[in-house]
Formats: C-alpha cells, structure tokens, sequence
C-alpha cells in the first residue's frame, strides 16, 4: 500500500488542517471584542487608564495582528475546508 493511500497519513494530514483553522478562528474570536468595543469601552478605559505605554501597546498589538484580517477574499481555505467571513 503507498504512503498516499495510508489511512493514518490521511488522520495526520486532517489533524494539522484542522489544528490550523482552529487557530485562524480563535485569532478571529480574540478580536471580536474590536467589533463591540463599543459595548466594552468602559472595561478598557478602566484597563488601560491614563498610561500611554499601556495605549500604545496595545495599538501596536493591533495594527501587527491585523494582518490576519487583511485581505481581499472573503474565505480562507485549509485543504479543502473553507472557513468564509463575509459576513463579519
């Protein structure tokens, strides 16, 4: 039997696939607080006070992680499972 044919190899390669969309969609759970900031500015007014380490710190934390989001598609792919996002 060949290796492409493996029963085990196929789990692996299944593994990895979802261990990876797991991460992409909890990085999008960790950002959701960004959309309902709104709802939320008291707690990071109180967080974050009057320190401007503190502000910046976390701006650059953003602006660096938004890359994961920047992107003309509205889907990202992961062997064949598709995770969309248009409508966020």
């Amino acid at each position: 039997m060949s290796e492409g044919f493996n029963i085990r190899s196929i789990y692996v390669q299944l593994e990895e696939i979802f261990i990876k969309a797991t991460a992409y969609v909890d990085t999008w759970r960790n950002y959701q607080a960004l959309w309902d900031i709104e709802q939320k500015k008291e707690d990071v007014y109180e967080k974050l006070g009057s320190e401007i380490d503190k502000w910046n710190q976390l701006l650059n934390e953003i602006n660096q992680s938004r890359r994961t989001f920047e992107t003309a598609q509205d889907f990202i792919l992961f062997g064949g499972l598709e995770i969309s996002y248009n409508t966020v």
